[in-house]
């Protein structure tokens, strides 16, 4: 090599990868390292899964295998490289590489093509030539052929590499491109490459386009000789090579278009390589694995074989070597806390907390107290409940969810008192062993209930999926072994992070702007480049947290499709318990993995998000269990029970024993009890006549103002105080028109809705559960229109139109608070109308009046939920001016555009709050409103004809509200002219259309209006 590049002045190439945008960088790093993990594992599946299966003995098995194979090497060759490159500002590559990374890709994608040729002539036999198959696909022909598509690969390649390079390169050395290929490189030579471009587009093109014609023309073959076969056959034979002719397409289109031309490049060279290098072999095992049934099935089995081999009789733990393994690593953590100790300077650290505000600090120590005291006291709850109640510890369900409680209530331990106690203090402080260790045991709990949802997950599958082998499956070994492997994993997981986190240097500054002691925090206080290190906690971490999660939500899916063979009440209940499983795990994973899922960066809503995986989380998982599980709530009824009795006999010492069989204490401890409970009930008074005189300015001070906390959480630097709002209109004339139009507009929208409240509320008749929807979609019409309407019609009378901070945020607020509460209502109204239509005769006991009370309270807590994350969101934007805002109100992209930093990122987040919510309910309301339709078939014609009016207001209202929504918020952070007609739409117009649209198409309503209506005027002429 070194004798053929020494005519080159060029030693390295500088390749500008797919692009030059760091943040793109990032992202693509992401996929990319995603798409090369899955190519890679899921190809090597395919591999061992066929070695290890007799059933897979099959020639066709033979050389899927192989391109399995070459398909996990093909992929290895550019993609690692092209990985690494987007963490690089420069990327380079040596001559000697160039060449090498050319060659190993030619050899790979000429071996693939023969393969694919190998694989369609073994079909061809198969399928036109069944009674000779044995006899001419026998083991040595297979072997010789998969010998000759090595042997052609090497001199396909040999032949490309040697033209490649006698090619003199002077300079430029700067390839537009993410890997080293040929139509590039010619372009660098400083000769003229017209033959040799021609003999690179006989030799790779024009071997593609005859192979890929050659294989078409074969599967035509196939195809057309399977009119003699049975229905049976022609199935199987088209499935089959269904599958090839797929693989093939997607591999050779690609290739015949990049080298069957002259040397050009083009921008879409680019994608196209993308496609034919990385996702074709990503491709392939999905498309062999999906469309194969014998494949599927070894899998299966080998699945099952694995789990056998799980078995008590196979496997044993060794309680004693976990336990020095534990010990070993806990001494190795203390040596590197002594060893970092003498290569840092910090000793502490100052955590800024959630405020610096001594009356915001009152506030979070209230709050959090009460947080954490119902953490601690709803998970404890549970776990004293199954460990007290035998029908539920038999379970392995339960097993597992005590577990997760008991991992809650630590976890939330780890953080919360120190947060609490540090809200009393002015000056917070933390050791640096504190801060590792709370680093370390944060990481452990975390990564132990990440394995422990995933656990429950498995649980869930094997009690719905195969209920027959449940007991067998998940018996009491099994769930100590998996309860190990949690403990475990969350070990390993949190030394890892910690050994990469004590190998940096803090020289100082050693200020924290959070509230407990995280990877990111610490990362950019080190004085060292902390780049890599950043790389391996997203590694660890993120990566952790999104393949577990996409895991979860997978198998999710495959229990709830397999649902449908279950009986209803089959149905409800494994609906119930996967709900709640699904909601904690979409609590817990979706703040991680905005967290760690990125790169080494620091925002300042990171705060809010913590609490929310750290404190909330922790917090909720004890409702969403007992309120969606009868037997947890039965066993706690009869918990309660036995308490109750014990405390009516004030017998301090009998709640343990009322949870036990036999009841005794003797002469001694029952002294000492008496004495110890005295003295404590002393000193508890005591601490709390000091406790209520310091408390009292502080509730005082609480009880002046409920949004300190937001007014403290606003950027001090702020240099906005007021926003000037334009308006719809700067001309006086036009303003008085808008006045009077919107002040009738108002007036009928207020009329309307309350008259329909009103109607409902008085009215018998509309007792349905359609109509409690109907009386909340009013409701939430009206102080949706009322947090609008009423300021924009008083600023048309005044000249400066100007709202200050903090009415602007609550307007934000209320605004998006019954805009979400509208939307949650309308998909409400959506499964009422479902249930009401398809299953008729289950509609009173499915939409029981509990049930729709649960369901709105769910809405008011989700728009309350999804309002406060978009507050936050504005709330951490510094405004140092301009302060116009070209609308009539404050919204969100108006306000983004006039904050005075890079709002990239926290306007994608708004998209994915507001956009997302509005695009994925609209598209599932419409398809339900369509399936309901679709349903009608089967009703009589009156009740086709009731149905279509019923459903048609509600997807008139539907699409009334979301496409304005929709077009508003499912964009980048830009403004047009028209933004405030359509806002106008659906904030003003919407909620005055709704009430005619409900009146004038519903019957009921309008009689028991005019019922309403006769009974006010026979009461006046009364008067």
């Amino acid at each position: 090599m070194d004798h053929l590049t020494h005519p080159n002045n060029v030693t390295e190439f500088i390749l500008l990868g797919l692009t030059q945008n760091p943040q793109l960088q990032k992202i693509l790093f992401i996929v990319f390292l995603f798409i090369f993990l899955f190519t890679v594992l899921a190809n090597l599946l395919i591999t061992v899964t066929i070695s290890l299966s007799p059933t897979l003995s099959a020639p066709m098995y033979f050389f899927l295998t192989c391109l399995s194979f070459v398909d996990a090497f093909y992929t290895s060759v550019t993609t690692p490289k092209m990985i690494i490159d987007l963490l690089y500002q420069r990327r380079t590559i040596s001559l000697g590489g160039c060449l090498t990374q050319l060659f190993v890709e030619h050899l790979l994608g000429g071996s693939e093509i023969i393969l694919l040729i190998v694989m369609a002539y073994d079909r061809y036999v198969a399928i036109c030539k069944p009674l000779h198959y044995v006899s001419i696909m026998r083991p040595g022909l297979c072997r010789l052929l998969v010998m000759v598509a090595w042997i052609g690969g090497v001199v396909h390649a040999t032949v490309q590499i040697l033209f490649m390079v006698n090619l003199p390169f002077c300079g430029p050395n700067v390839i537009d491109h993410f890997m080293c290929d040929l139509f590039p490189l010619l372009k660098l030579a400083c000769r003229d490459t017209y033959r040799l471009g021609m003999i690179v587009a006989a030799n790779s093109g024009a071997m593609c386009l005859l192979i890929f014609s050659m294989l078409l023309t074969s599967y035509i073959v196939i195809l057309s000789s399977l009119k003699s076969h049975g229905s049976e056959g022609q199935r199987k034979a088209l499935s089959t090579c269904g599958a090839h002719v797929i693989v093939v397409v997607l591999f050779f289109v690609p290739c015949i278009f990049t080298y069957m031309r002259p040397v050009v490049t083009y921008p879409v060279d680019k994608l196209v390589t993308v496609f034919f290098a990385i996702l074709t072999p990503m491709f392939n095992p999905i498309i062999y694995t999906v469309r194969n049934t014998e494949v599927k099935n070894a899998m299966r089995s080998l699945l099952k074989k694995r789990n056998g081999i799980t078995n008590w009789s196979q496997v044993n733990f060794s309680f004693s070597h976990n336990c020095r393994f534990y010990m070993l690593t806990l001494v190795a953590f203390s040596l590197s806390l002594e060893i970092m100790q003498n290569q840092s300077l910090v000793t502490e650290f100052i955590l800024l907390g959630l405020s610096q505000n001594p009356n915001v600090q009152k506030t979070v120590f209230v709050i959090f107290l009460f947080s954490y005291m119902a953490t601690l006291g709803g998970n404890l709850l549970i776990v004293v409940t199954i460990s007290s109640s035998p029908a539920l510890l038999g379970s392995p369900m339960y097993f597992f969810l005590a577990f997760l409680s008991f991992l809650d209530a630590c976890y939330s331990t780890v953080t919360t008192p120190r947060m609490i106690v540090d809200a009393l203090y002015e000056k917070k402080t933390i050791s640096f062993e504190g801060c590792m260790t709370q680093l370390f045991a944060g990481h452990v709990f975390a990564g132990a209930e990440v394995i422990v949802l995933t656990v429950m997950a498995y649980d869930r599958y094997v009690a719905i999926c195969r209920p027959l082998h449940y007991s067998s499956i998940m018996n009491w070994r099994l769930c100590g072994i998996l309860m190990g492997v949690a403990w475990t994993g969350g070990f390993l997981h949190s030394t890892i992070q910690i050994f990469f986190v004590l190998q940096l240097p803090f020289c100082g500054p050693n200020v924290i702007d959070h509230f407990i002691c995280d990877l990111y925090p610490l990362l950019e206080l080190a004085c060292t480049d902390t780049y890599v290190f950043g790389l391996f906690v997203v590694g660890n971490s993120g990566f952790m947290c999104i393949l577990i999660f996409s895991i979860l939500l997978v198998s999710y899916g495959v229990i709830l499709c397999s649902l449908r063979a279950h009986s209803t009440e089959g149905q409800r209940k494994a609906l119930s318990t996967c709900g709640s499983h699904i909601a904690v795990v979409v609590l817990f994973f979706v703040p991680c993995i905005f967290t760690y899922a990125r790169p080494p960066s620091t925002f300042s809503f990171d705060k809010v998000v913590t609490i929310i995986y750290t404190i909330l989380t922790p917090l909720l998982n004890p409702l969403i269990y007992t309120i969606r599980n009868k037997e947890v709530k039965n066993a706690m009824r009869n918990v309660w029970k036995r308490i109750m009795v014990v405390c009516n006999e004030r017998s301090p010492g009998l709640i343990v024993n009322a949870l036990s069989q036999k009841k005794t204490i003797s002469y001694n401890q029952c002294m000492t009890q008496i004495v110890t409970v005295h003295i404590f009930v002393c000193i508890e008074i005591f601490v709390l006549i000091l406790m209520a005189c310091d408390c009292y300015n502080a509730i005082q001070t609480i009880s002046q103002s409920p949004l300190i906390l937001i007014h403290e959480i606003m950027q001090l630097n702020n240099n906005v105080t007021e926003f000037i709002l334009l308006g719809l209109t700067q001309d006086p004339v036009r303003k008085k028109i808008v006045f009077v139009t919107f002040l009738l507009f108002y007036l009928g929208t207020l009329l309307g809705n309350f008259l329909i409240i009103t109607t409902i509320k008085t009215s018998r008749a509309l007792g349905s559960p359609m109509y409690f929807f109907l009386f909340h979609l009013s409701l939430s019409d009206t102080c949706f229109s009322t947090s609008i309407a009423p300021r924009m019609i008083v600023d048309t009378l005044l000249k400066n139109a100007t709202i200050s901070f903090s009415e602007c945020l609550i307007q934000v607020f209320s605004f998006h608070f019954f805009g979400c509460l509208e939307i949650f209502i309308l998909i409400l109204m959506a499964l009422d109308r479902y249930v009401a239509i398809c299953k008729p005769l289950h509609y009173m006991t499915i939409m029981s009046r509990q049930v729709c009370g649960v369901l709105v309270a769910v809405a008011w807590v989700g728009s309350c939920v999804h309002s406060l994350a978009q507050i936050f969101l504005v709330l951490s934007l510094p405004f140092c001016g301009p302060n116009v805002i070209d609308h009539y109100l404050c919204d969100l992209q108006p306000l983004l555009q006039l904050a005075c930093t890079d709002t990239y990122v926290i306007n994608l987040l708004l998209v994915s709050n507001s956009g997302a919510i509005c695009t994925v309910s609209f598209i599932m309301l419409m398809s339900s409103y369509i399936f309901i339709l679709h349903s009608l078939r089967n009703h009589s014609a009156e009740g086709r004809r009731k149905a279509l009016s019923t459903c048609i207001s509600h997807i008139t209202v539907v699409v009334l509200f979301f496409g304005p929504c929709v077009f508003i918020y499912t964009r980048p952070a830009t403004t047009f002219s028209v933004d405030k007609l359509v806002a106008v739409f659906y904030t003003l117009g919407t909620p005055l259309l709704n009430p005619l649209i409900y009146t004038l198409r519903n019957a009921e309503v309008k009689n028991a209006m005019r019922k309403f209506w006769s009974k006010a005027l026979v009461s006046n002429d009364n008067l």
